[in-house]
């Protein structure tokens, strides 16, 4: 977190920018186009490729897609980047590898309180707020933030708010549980895509029927997860369970209006030991993912619903 706590880091791109192996380029607010080693290179939104996750717990729903929107580099402590196979023993089984990212916990938060206060041009101003407590069998870490920007180019606002954090209990010697929770409350317009002309002439301008429409992608979503780790002398076994709730309103060539169900649950054995002289380590695991939607599409008119046309 050090590495880009003092400039105005967004997305993963802003994160991820100078790493080997890592392409990410900004489409608009927290959206990014990235890929590592290439794989999932074609992919224009969202992800293809790469397994995304926090604190070990995938944010990929089971269709391998992923929404950058619901994660904030000033909630982070660290990032990790496993390039293709590295990111096997992780459950990740995409060409282009895994990226984790890992927050703050009760014991390895910078400060017991935080506030952090950012502002810039066009409205742009990010607050994010903090408190961390520890003491013997736990520690517990939440936070808050406000994100709010006019945005540099005509219907490009963002509002966003994210609340969060986690809680450990440690019930006996080699044995600790943690409990997670993140809301997001996100609603950003979208500018649409320019001719080399138009953008050469006026880059600050929207596609005029993004203008029209109203297009926009507004995510409301709840994440509950938990995750225990259990140490048998140098052995040690993860279990976790997760469930993700989301409310997809989605303006653009049509209105897509999604509600989304994600669940799923993985264990992990790592299991060392020494051969010949050399340090030798077994991991062997399973992941389960499920998703439900109930995917609605209508006619735009605004940016409101027409006529429904899908089911």
């Amino acid at each position: 977190a050090e590495a880009f706590r003092d400039r105005y880091a967004l997305n993963l791109r802003d994160m991820l920018a100078s790493s080997p192996g890592v392409f990410a380029q900004q489409r608009f607010a927290e959206e990014v186009r990235i890929s590592i080693r290439g794989s999932g290179l074609s992919r224009g939104f969202h992800m293809r490729g790469l397994m995304l996750m926090l604190d070990g717990l995938p944010v990929n729903t089971a269709d391998g897609a992923a929404d950058f929107q619901e994660i904030d580099p000033a909630t982070l402590r660290h990032i990790e980047v496993y390039r293709g196979g590295n990111a096997l023993r992780y459950g990740a089984a995409s060409l282009g590898g895994a990226i984790n990212m890992v927050m703050p916990t009760g014991r390895t938060a910078t400060a017991p309180h935080s506030l952090v206060a950012e502002g810039g041009s066009v409205g742009t101003l990010r607050t994010v707020a903090g408190i961390s407590r520890a003491w013997d069998g736990g520690d517990a870490h939440a936070y808050a933030v406000r994100v709010s920007a006019d945005g540099w180019r005509d219907q490009s606002e963002q509002r966003t708010w994210r609340v969060g954090g986690n809680i450990a209990f440690t019930p006996v010697d080699g044995v600790e549980t943690r409990f997670y929770i993140a809301a997001n409350d996100i609603a950003q317009n979208l500018p649409g895509t320019l001719t080399l002309r138009a953008a050469l002439e006026d880059p600050k301008q929207a596609t005029p029927i993004n203008i029209v429409n109203d297009y926009s992608r507004d995510i409301r979503s709840l994440r509950l997860a938990n995750r225990t780790a259990i140490s048998l002398g140098d052995a040690r076994i993860l279990a976790g369970v997760d469930l993700a709730l989301k409310d997809l309103y989605h303006p653009i060539f049509q209105v897509v209006d999604q509600d989304s169900s994600t669940y799923g649950g993985h264990v992990r054995a790592d299991l060392p030991w020494a051969l010949g002289g050399m340090s030798l380590e077994l991991t062997a695991g399973a992941n389960m993912r499920a998703v439900r939607t109930d995917a609605r599409m209508f006619l735009i008119q605004g940016g409101g619903r027409g006529r429904p046309t899908a089911e």
